[in-house]
């Protein structure tokens, strides 16, 4: 069963390419979604997940960006 997730990215995220390095990830983990600059200085992700281990897969990897 497919679930949508937000998730919320606080701090020093505005510099050039996060967001693409963010689409890469979820690409390549075959992950449905958006990332958008929010207007209280957030990035959003809105992410389909078929399960709960590649949520946390993705999880993991944009920890270390």
């Amino acid at each position: 069963m497919v679930a949508t997730y937000e998730l919320r990215i606080y701090g020093r995220v505005q510099h050039v390419g996060f967001r693409d390095r963010i689409e890469d990830i979820g690409r390549g983990l075959g992950i449905d979604g958006v990332v958008y600059n929010y207007e209280d200085d957030t990035v959003r992700i809105l992410a389909n997940f078929d399960d709960e281990e590649t949520k946390e897969m993705f999880k993991n990897n944009i920890k270390f960006i």
